[in-house]
């Protein structure tokens, strides 16, 4: 093949240089048309996140109002608690000393009742000996009395 001219080398050239021009035309446009779409999907996903951001920020600050609430309601019930746990130690003291109280008297009683029982026992046997001495006196009044009897018949059948 015989060497192209310099004419031909430029036509070549330009020819190459035209393609690549369309080329890089063709890839411009499909640049700029990617960065629009790609500037558009970042303002829709910016536009998402700003709204994501916007409802989690909503959603932090009602959460955080409940935590505030249980708080405020495990303290009242922490203060509640305590309430019921110095009534109920109150109460504890109260019932402590009722059963002491009633020990004591439960014991007086009993001592009462011991004591009752040994003068119950004391008269039972004052009682007993009283009537085994009435019989006694009884037995000897009719011993007495007949006696005297058997003396006045004694007397009087020797006269």
């Amino acid at each position: 093949m015989p060497p192209k001219t310099n004419t031909e080398l430029i036509q070549e050239l330009s020819n190459t240089v035209a393609a690549q021009e369309g080329t890089i035309s063709r890839l411009e446009s499909r640049l700029v048309t990617e960065l629009r779409d790609s500037r558009e999907t970042f303002q829709e996903r910016a536009d998402e996140t700003n709204e994501e951001i916007h409802r989690l920020a909503t959603e932090l600050r009602v959460l955080a109002e409940r935590v505030a609430a249980r708080e405020r309601e495990a303290e009242e019930l922490r203060q509640a608690l305590r309430r019921e746990a110095e009534e109920r130690k109150a109460a504890e003291e109260k019932r402590r000393d009722e059963i002491a109280t009633l020990k004591s008297e439960l014991a007086a009683v009993r001592q009462e009742n011991i004591t009752l029982r040994q003068q119950f026992q004391d008269h039972v046997a004052h009682y007993q000996e009283r009537d085994r001495r009435q019989w006694q006196l009884f037995v000897l009044v009719i011993g007495a009395a007949l006696s005297l009897a058997t003396g006045l018949i004694v007397t009087l059948a020797r006269k």
